[in-house]
């Protein structure tokens, strides 16, 4: 059975002067140029609730924190209202897609979305650049829209971008010359295009 739904399909962008900040809520540095870092072992996202209690399919694109052959992978855990929607360990910039149950968004009230990295480290630990935050992973985009019965892409295993491997983040120098429009679904997968 299909669920019908009036709710809008949310777009977030987490790049500095973008709409990321009116989400975030604990845990989260400063908007970069094309991504915020959530900080610490647990950061939080301020999601609506739905009206007509639908369920939501969202989608985020994300890059771990990584530096090989030290640190090759990041452990997630995404959580709402204490029931587990996702997790993995992610090794490269990906796109994954979950739900969130209609019982856990009914309401007008926000839905809080834990994001929790349990192996965050400072860059600085692994002598990958000057940089003593302890980061986990880089929120580049949300999408939160109704569920319906049959979703376009499979909820379960995340989606590599196809190039660059983008590891080791806080070794390059971050500027606004960061060429993020290379976004857009391209047989299933995301690009993106990092110039330092």
């Amino acid at each position: 059975m299909d669920l019908v739904s009036a709710e809008p399909t949310i777009e977030v962008r987490f790049a500095r002067d973008c709409n990321g900040e009116a989400f975030t809520m604990s845990g989260w540095g400063e908007p970069e140029a094309a991504w915020t870092w959530a900080l610490g072992g647990e950061s939080r996202l301020r999601l609506p609730g739905t009206t007509t209690g639908a369920a939501w399919r969202c989608t985020i694109q994300l890059m771990p924190f990584t530096h090989p052959p030290y640190l090759l992978d990041q452990r997630l855990i995404l959580s709402v209202g204490g029931t587990e929607v996702f997790s993995a360990r992610i090794a490269e910039a990906t796109v994954i897609d979950f739900d969130i149950a209609a019982g856990l968004t009914a309401g007008a009230e926000p839905v809080e979305l834990l994001i929790q990295c349990p192996d965050c480290i400072p860059p600085v630990e692994l002598r990958a650049g000057l940089d003593p935050r302890f980061l986990g992973f880089a929120l580049i985009s949300l999408s939160l829209a109704p569920r319906t019965a049959a979703p376009d892409v499979p909820q379960g295993a995340p989606r590599p971008v196809e190039e660059p491997r983008l590891g080791g983040f806080a070794e390059l120098s971050y500027t606004d010359s960061v060429d993020i429009s290379a976004f857009g679904r391209a047989e299933g997968h995301e690009r993106m295009r990092l110039f330092a």
